[in-house]
């Protein structure tokens, strides 16, 4: 702990010092006159030509609207010096009025005053439009709906070309503006204002509301490109800092739950089902995650380690169009996400969050079971059955209940009958969960602190970023932490023609994992006495073999739950650099080329150090330990001292990438395009071992003998010593060959092209194999340009898209040579030699997978964005995919591994925005609503008998099926005597072994998938003045799970005991089967796999709550906001399942629901 905190204060002593050189360097980089120069000796250029002048030399981008800037030429244009407000007047007219924000200068017309002086000038004026018998000089801030100022706005007096521009502070002046006129505000990305002019509301504070529905302003990161989102073709969502700031949460995915289309959080995974999935599946046995690119290149370490205040934006890409440039990786779709940057000529910026989010303990009683007494009472009967009486009389090692320890000594008569009575009456009463919510759980703590500064001068940019996470988990005593160091630079050279960038990543976790070892085998256990000493209880072995085993000479055998809880010392230590170096140069005003190198590494250790004290180290010493009892000596294969084993993982990749941008825009011809190509090296390593025997103090250790089988203390069979060294390693070299292009036509129509081809060392084959060539077309047309939309006036912007590709995916766990599995030198064969055990034969025709996607969708926008839908069609097909055929048995296999499936998934993704406003109140709500169906169109496996089937295994999914299909058997009523009935060829029958092992899966009945075929979420934000109020609704429908029951033997978790079959007639009220003895265990596996146990998990509920309040901005004080929010609620406001169960805690069983987390938090920028 120390030496982690000693690492922290050295990083954060050269992030202060990073910093502090940066913003000197920043501050060294400004001009004396606070503007950028520019040399200027030209003829005959017209206006906007000089102004592209002006822009390329000093890197400012001018604001203006073309029916109001002419582009009449100029005489001459002679000018060396800085750019100013009062220079562009000369240089440009002073028809106009001019504001410098950052790095934009923003144009707007000036009507002249009466006396022919410039608006703005210190002579008053009087204005000859409309009423103008009083006129006032109208000044206010603009800010957004949190109180930040908004710098570069525009103010209009509506009906004129008169305005000007925010300052920035959000600030403006607009003079001589007639009373009772009104001024129009605007800002790209939010709702535009119009307000009226009194007399005694000359001082305004503006807030504007972002326009949820408004297209225009936003850029898609694809990673490689960034393109505007109105020339889009593909299918995208893109989530910004404020929408991703939704949620509070240490990891960046989680926030995307619930408010990004087409993306499902899985909490109920199957076979290999990822937790977040986008638009559904598209492949059987290959990766199912979606990739991640953080910062354009794909991010290879664990994502849970990117902090989330460090990013400003996400951009998800769901179709060929959007997400095939990155080829084979990009089947799943594509996050990319965007960091935070600093920019040309921004004061320094510094922004403090700061959070703590508290979770009250688990309730151990949400789950259904048997309780003290029904569990005595079962085992009771199983004792009167003579259940028990094998391992009585011939096992004596083996675990007996405390119920039938008594049960024993009462049969034996060394207990009395009031005596046993009293002792199980005692029992009946204790349950267990109260001791583990006192001792085991606590609640959950998490500390979140950020702290970035952000700037740049006129030929630098710079943000830095330090956070630090702190949690203390709901399991006793395990907590983890996490330190985030950041810092990225950027510099201009050659008059803006170069620009070198760095960005420097660094974080390091770690996680102590000490509790979660215990599970109670009885609902009944105690962990402490009466006088609350720590008591053991038994989980291996039978008290009686434990209290003499040995005769003395062993290690106390005993299990001490509470003891454990202190004693076991499982630490995990990760840390992960990543640096990115850019150059970016601009061979002419449309043409510039790039080189991106980037290198990642990391690294974790897993050590398990687990002294004498311990129950894990003393069993597995006594296990192996010899007595010989007339010498009384005793011969330890496993030496006395800590046990500690080793989990040690590393990897490192290397990007380089070399690219030519090409942005032309001509008249109404808009062209782009990107070329390139990039090399990619993967290599990561494995290694584990055990050190026995280790004394801390010394740091001495004993060697073991790995290769030679010893015999158990308990059995006396031979068997290793476990905790051999195994390593392995892996290597991944691909080279990339891409390009993509787009041409626009008068904003109305867009064409787009991608290709891409992915050669990789994985497969082995021959050259021509060795990649995959993959495309993607795309289309979209503004229909509300044309002509015959320029009446609809409810409806300016409609749009239609069109796509269509290919992507592809990769397995990396097969190769087109023979693979074999080579077991270390301890692993013997029957033959007591080492060996190798071939995994799958040679297949030269191996190739990728690939995933053919198609997409069309709609886009329409109402008037004032009140209204904003969109709808997609898509499909996706995975052919080529991995999958499992039978072979020959000569072959020595019974299946063969290659590209012989594949697989469908349609859907619709549908979303709608609608804004109300009413004075001072806003209220938005958007509907995400997405609908698809997977099917396995082609697998050649056989699963066999149904039981394979109906037990879910995702081995072998069925053709004709979705991937997560659950079948069942066909069952009836209970018979009057209360066994359950099932069919097998139409007929009723009790013959279960014969249902069990039918190999006709007609015989099944298919309920419908485990994954939700319907999903979507509504949010609803409230505004009113600085204080916001939102709620998300999630829904998920067209989907089933399988409950669990009670069948005699089954576990204590279950609570259709009291409704088992009792009585003849109970078959008319009950479904549970009578408890049977002896146990049919073919019986219980029938019942548990039935039609009568498998419920719809359709499902409404009320996911998360959060409230903001922003302070009134005053000048020279800084922003501050506060923040709660209340995560994880799951209250459930509708189920399909008459159960009231709910389908995200219970699949096939139950489990813990997730705690409500109540978050705090406060946000300050200076």
């Amino acid at each position: 702990m120390k030496k982690f905190y000693r690492l922290y204060r050295r990083a954060a002593m050269l992030f202060i010092t990073v910093v502090t050189l940066s913003t000197w360097l920043s501050a060294d980089g400004q001009t004396a006159a606070g503007g950028k120069l520019v040399n200027l000796q030209y003829k005959n250029l017209s206006k906007k030509a000089l102004m592209d002048v002006i822009a390329k030399q000093t890197g400012y981008e001018f604001q203006y609207n073309n029916e109001i800037v002419d582009d009449k030429a100029l005489a001459s244009v002679s000018y060396k010096g800085p750019i100013t407000e009062q220079v562009l007047h000369r240089l440009l007219g002073e028809e106009y009025d001019y504001k410098i924000s950052g790095n934009k200068i923003f144009i707007v017309a000036r009507k002249q005053g009466g006396d022919g002086k410039r608006e703005g000038s210190n002579t008053s004026s009087t204005i000859q439009e409309g009423n103008t018998s009083a006129t006032v000089s109208a000044t206010g801030i603009v800010t957004d709906d949190k109180g930040t100022p908004l710098p570069g706005a525009t103010v209009i007096l509506q009906g004129t070309k008169r305005g000007t521009s925010t300052d920035e502070s959000g600030a403006f002046l607009l003079k001589n503006v007639p009373v009772n006129s009104n001024i129009e505000v605007s800002f790209t990305g939010f709702t535009k204002r119009i307000f009226k002019v009194f007399l005694s509301n000359t001082n305004l504070t503006i807030p504007l509301s972002p326009a949820i529905g408004e297209l225009n302003g936003i850029e898609i990161s694809t990673g490689y490109q960034k393109i505007a989102k109105e020339r889009a073709t593909g299918s995208f969502d893109f989530i910004d800092n404020k929408l991703l700031n939704r949620s509070v949460s240490s990891d960046v995915l989680s926030r995307l739950n619930g408010v990004a289309s087409g993306v499902y959080f899985n909490t109920n995974p199957v076979g290999n089902d990822p937790a977040i999935s986008i638009r559904g599946r598209s492949t059987i046995f290959a990766n199912t995650t979606p990739l991640i690119v953080l910062d354009n290149f794909p991010y290879d370490g664990d994502v849970n380690n990117i902090n989330p205040n460090d990013i400003e934006s996400i951009s998800i890409l769901k179709d060929a169009a959007a997400a095939s440039i990155w080829g084979v990786r990009a089947g799943n779709g594509v996050i990319v996400i965007t960091t935070k940057k600093g920019n040309n000529n921004q004061a320094p910026r510094v922004t403090f969050n700061s959070n703590i989010t508290l979770s009250p303990k688990p309730n151990l009683w949400s789950i259904p079971q048997l309780s003290s007494a029904q569990y005595i009472d079962v085992e009771k009967f199983l004792y009167s059955n003579g259940y028990y009486s094998g391992n009585l009389q011939f096992n004596p090692t083996a675990i007996e209940s405390p119920v039938v320890d008594i049960l024993e000594k009462r049969e034996q008569g060394l207990i009395s009958a009031k005596d046993s009575a009293d002792i199980l009456g005692q029992l009946a009463k204790t349950d267990i969960r109260n001791e583990l919510s006192k001792y085991f759980y606590t609640t959950a703590v998490h500390q979140q602190y950020n702290i970035n500064i952000n700037g740049g001068a006129e030929n630098s940019q710079y943000y830095y970023s330090v956070g630090y996470d702190k949690d203390i988990a709901s399991i006793v005593p395990n907590k983890n932490n996490r330190i985030t160091l950041n810092a990225r630079n950027g510099f201009d050279f050659f008059n803006k023609k170069l620009n070198i960038a760095s960005d420097i990543f660094y974080n390091k976790t770690q996680s102590y994992q000490n509790g979660g070892g215990y599970s109670p085998a009885y609902p009944y256990e105690s962990l402490k006495d009466a006088s609350g000493n720590n008591i053991p209880v038994y989980v291996d072995y039978r008290k009686s073999f434990i209290d003499t085993a040995g005769q003395g000479y062993l290690l106390n055998w005993n299990y001490v739950p509470l003891d454990e809880l202190h004693n076991r010392n499982n630490a995990t230590k990760s840390s992960e650099y990543k640096i990115n170096l850019t150059a970016t140069y601009k061979i002419t005003r449309d043409l510039n080329a790039s080189v991106n190198y980037q290198y990642t590494s990391g690294t974790s250790e897993n050590v398990v150090n687990l002294d004498t004290s311990t129950y894990t180290a003393r069993n597995l010493i006594n296990s192996f330990s010899q007595v010989d009892y007339a010498s009384g000596t005793v011969v330890r294969p496993v030496p006395l001292g800590n046990i500690v084993s080793y989990i040690l993982n590393s990897y490192a990749v290397n990007y380089t990438r070399g690219q030519l941008n090409y942005n032309k825009l001509k008249g109404k011809n808009f062209i782009s395009a990107i070329a390139g190509i990039e090399v990619r090296n993967f290599h990561s390593q494995g290694n584990t071992y055990t050190l026995y025997g280790y004394n801390p103090e010394t740091a001495s250790t004993v060697n073991v003998d790995y290769a030679t089988q010893f015999p158990t203390f308990v059995s006396g069979s031979t068997v290793n010593i476990p905790g051999g060294p195994t390593s392995s390693y892996t290597i991944d070299n691909v080279v990339s060959y891409y390009g993509n292009a787009s041409y626009s036509y008068n904003n109305k129509y867009t064409l787009f092209a991608s290709a891409r081809k992915d050669e990789s060392n994985l497969f082995g084959v021959k050259a021509n194999q060795k990649g995959v060539p993959l495309w993607s077309v795309g289309f979209s047309w503004e229909l509300s340009k044309e002509n015959i939309f320029k009446d609809i006036h409810n409806f300016p912007r409609v749009k239609i898209k069109l796509t269509d590709g290919y992507n592809g995916n990769i397995f990396k766990s097969l190769s087109a040579l023979t693979t074999a599995r080579v077991y270390d030198a301890n692993t013997l064969n029957i033959f007591r030699t080492p060996y190798e055990e071939i995994q799958n034969p040679p297949n030269p025709s191996l190739k990728w997978e690939k995933v053919n996607i198609k997409n069309i969708g709609l886009q329409l926008t109402t008037t004032n964005n009140r209204l904003s839908a969109g709808i997609e069609m898509f499909s996706k097909k995975g052919t080529d995919l991995i999958g499992q055929s039978p072979v020959a048995p000569q072959t020595g296999f019974v299946q063969y591994t290659g590209n012989y499936s594949s697989v469908l998934t349609k859907g619709i993704d549908l979303n709608i925005t609608a804004v109300i406003t009413t004075g001072k109140l806003s209220w938005s709500s958007t509907l995400l609503l997405s609908y698809l169906k997977d099917k396995i169109l082609i697998n050649h496996a056989n699963q066999g008998a149904n039981q394979y089937y109906v037990t879910q295994n995702y081995e072998n999914p069925i053709q004709g099926k979705p991937y997560s299909a659950i079948l069942s058997y066909r069952s009836g009523m209970l018979d009057n005597a209360g066994n359950p009935q099932g069919y097998l060829s139409g007929k009723l029958t009790e013959d279960y072994a014969a249902i069990l092992n039918s190999t006709d899966i007609n015989e099944l009945i298919y309920n419908g998938s485990a994954t939700p075929t319907t999903y979507g979420s509504l949010i609803n934000t409230l505004t009113y003045h600085a204080l916001e109020l939102s709620f998300n609704l999630a829904y998920q429908g067209g989907y089933f799970f399988r409950r669990g029951s009670y069948t005699l033997g089954s576990s204590s978790l279950q609570a259709d005991f009291d409704k088992a079959w009792r009585k003849p007639s109970d078959e008319e009220r009950t479904i549970v089967p009578s408890l049977l003895y002896p146990i049919d265990g073919n019986r219980n596996v029938f019942f548990r796999g039935s039609d009568k146990l498998v419920e719809r998990g359709d499902n409404i509920r009320l996911k998360d709550v959060q409230a903001s309040y922003t302070v009134p901005l005053k000048r020279g004080l800084p922003t501050l906001q506060a923040y709660i929010y209340i995560n994880n609620i799951n209250f459930l406001l509708y189920t399909a399942n008459k159960q009231h169960i709910d389908p995200d805690f219970s699949s096939g069983g139950y489990s813990l629901k997730t705690p409500i987390a109540y978050s705090l938090g406060l946000k300050c920028i200076f």
